[in-house]
């Protein structure tokens, strides 16, 4: 039999706690002021950028976690319950938000409680509560105002004792205490998703990965390997072992144009770096001794020059054969013997259509104008520390290099250690690069070369290239690499082509997860890690759509500025930090004075202007668009 007490009934009931006489103090704030319509929520960086300072938050809000909750109507229409008419925004940042199912879970949960505050009690003092617990749920109603009428959830109380009284002191709000996120359940990958169906400790902790990223033409590329044969061309002006050109055209062609007359229309869109005249002359008193004659443009010598480009990029060639500063040459075609039937092959190599999209990632579509990253998506399925990097893949390197560490991209580059963040299992986990080494071995690999030969030019400074800088191409790999090819995109409005050959980067990505059931069944110490050389396809290719997936970066010439230095007018009076018209500067670039100065004395400006980058994705409105090259002056000489 159960014993009756103050707050329990005989038949095991609670008995509600009624002290409508005791109270002795209430007031309340309406809650008003915490109205919130607009919820932001920014969580850490989920992006591994060359770093800008003139980014706009609109630019970056793509380099972060990010998730928005908005109730529109309390915006706009009036006969909602919750009309405000206008934003009322709350922005949390909060680096523990690693993932973006945690941020749109955030933003609804707190966009839910505030966008119809409750007024909250400030003041609510009674006569001693002996039983009063944290989370009670408290109905409040203040008789005076009518302000409360609702639950309200002790957050924390204090009691004081006195010889005369005894009370106590209830904050409280009036919302229940926030549910705790709920993270998707962990797999058994062991089981599920082995690798091996022979080994019961090879499951992998991530499937569906996707590489994805605009290539120069402005084309969305995922998943690019070298399955494709497309991929990547080499071609060279001569194939090893053979005497014949890749591609010729016999100089009787070009007498179809008549005697005397130099200039032909190619009918291919030559790549003009390989462009050469050959002939086979026999040597002197030899009948069957050949010696190959070739003529090419060098700074001292011009045999040719591209007058312009027809539709295809088909050059329209001029045949000078005159000295470097534009002087006739001391051989004219006439004594080369050119053009003699038979005798003279122009050859050259080509761009060639490709089967597949082009592979190449421009990092310096990365800038925040653009905006071209490269996407790293996952299916995660199990919760636990994980480590995204990418790394060198060119199979030919005895070693691997390391490039940039996805996760955490601000911690210490050289400490392998710092770049771990928890994360919970789910669906699309993604990371972002843009083109940056952020941890310097691979850029100063590359750049040694041209530290080695420019040593000492500028003292005792390093000049190698290291990290906070886009990737490097592979200075291993062919130079005559195919880049650009006879896509639309890869020509400008007077046919000229952005892209023929040069040399490329290949990464791949590694992800590891470490998860504690995991480490402590497998007793190696390591993390289970997928790497996008090799990934596991599984039933029917459900897992991964391709074997292999990989980065290929092309790094194209520095930008470059043009300098415009203007003088002050000289009859105009100088007022140092007074204001300037463009009246006061002289026009266009000034020639200095006789002595070599720039008016000694006197201001001068100079306005850098930089020169359009070359490529599809740097066109806006049919043209390439002087806004979207992006340059930093990091040294001002005074």
């Amino acid at each position: 039999m159960q014993t009756a007490s103050p707050f329990r009934a005989a038949d095991g009931s609670v008995v509600p706690l009624a002290t409508d006489a005791n109270l002795l103090r209430l007031s309340a704030s309406q809650g008003t002021e915490e109205h919130r319509n607009h919820v932001i929520v920014v969580g850490a960086r989920k992006a591994t950028v060359v770093e800008s300072d003139n980014a706009s938050v609109e630019e970056r809000k793509n380099e972060f976690h990010v998730a928005v909750g908005v109730d529109p109507l309390s915006i706009y229409d009036p006969t909602n319950p919750h009309f405000v008419g206008g934003k009322r925004m709350a922005v949390v940042f909060d680096e523990k938000v690693a993932d973006g199912d945690f941020a749109r879970w955030l933003a609804r949960t707190i966009l839910h409680r505030y966008r119809a505050p409750l007024p909250t009690p400030t003041a609510v003092e009674h006569t001693i509560l002996p039983a009063l617990e944290l989370r009670d749920a408290l109905s409040v109603i203040d008789v005076a105002t009518r302000q409360i009428r609702h639950q309200v959830y002790v957050t924390g109380f204090t009691e004081s004792w006195t010889v005369e009284t005894a009370t106590t002191q209830i904050d409280a709000v009036p919302y229940p205490e926030l549910g705790a996120y709920q993270p998707r359940e962990d797999l058994d990958i062991d089981t599920l998703f082995r690798r091996d169906p022979a080994d019961p400790k090879s499951g992998v902790p991530a499937i569906n990965v996707r590489l994805s990223y605009l290539n120069l033409f402005g084309e969305r590329v995922t998943n690019t390997d070298l399955a494709n044969p497309a991929a990547v061309r080499s071609f060279r002006t001569k194939p090893e072992g053979s005497a014949a050109p890749m591609k010729t055209m016999l100089a009787s062609a070009l007498l179809a144009f008549g005697p005397g007359n130099l200039t032909a229309t190619l009918p291919d869109a030559v790549i003009p770096e390989t462009m050469y005249l050959a002939r086979r002359v026999p040597l002197v008193g030899q009948f069957f001794v050949f010696n190959e004659q070739v003529l090419t443009n060098n700074p001292y010598r011009q045999i040719w020059r591209i007058a312009n480009y027809q539709a295809g990029g088909r050059p329209t060639v001029q045949f000078l054969f005159e000295e470097g500063d534009g002087s006739p040459g001391i051989y004219d075609a006439a004594g080369y013997e050119f053009p003699a039937p038979g005798l003279w092959n122009l050859c050259y190599d080509h761009l060639q259509p490709r089967a597949a999209k082009n592979p190449f990632y421009d990092p310096y579509s990365s800038d925040e104008r653009i905006g071209n990253l490269v996407s790293v998506k996952f299916d995660q399925l199990v919760s636990g520390r994980v480590r995204v990097s990418l790394w060198d893949a060119n199979p030919k390197r005895t070693h691997e290099t390391p490039v940039a560490w996805l996760t955490n991209p601000t911690g210490t580059p050289e400490d392998p250690e710092a770049h771990w963040v928890y994360a919970e299992s789910g669906m699309d986990r993604e990371f972002l690069w843009g083109g940056a080494d952020n941890i310097g071995f691979w850029n100063q690999l590359q750049s040694q070369p041209l530290a080695e030969e420019l040593r000492g030019a500028f003292g005792d400074e390093a000049l190698k290239v290291g990290r906070g800088f886009y990737v490097w191409d592979d200075q291993t790999t062919a130079l005559h690499t195919l880049i650009g090819d006879m896509h639309p995109n890869n020509f400008d409005t007077d046919h000229t082509p952005y892209y023929t050959i040069g040399r490329f980067g290949q990464f791949y990505v590694r992800i590891e997860i470490d998860n504690d059931v995991l480490r402590r069944r497998d007793r190696t110490g390591r993390p289970r890690a997928v790497e996008t050389t090799d990934l596991p396809r599984g039933p029917n290719n459900t897992w991964n759509a391709t074997p292999e997936a990989y980065v290929f970066t092309h790094l194209g010439e520095p930008t470059q500025l043009g300098i415009r230095v203007q003088e002050w007018v000289a009859n105009r009076a100088w007022a140092p930090g007074g204001v300037t018209t463009a009246s006061d500067w002289s026009a266009g670039y000034s020639v200095p004075d006789a002595d070599a100065t720039i008016q000694d004395g006197r201001p001068v400006r100079f306005t850098f202007v930089p020169e359009p980058r070359r490529g599809h994705l740097f066109r806006a409105n049919g043209a390439l668009d002087p806004t979207l090259t992006a340059f930093k002056l990091t040294r001002q000489v005074h």
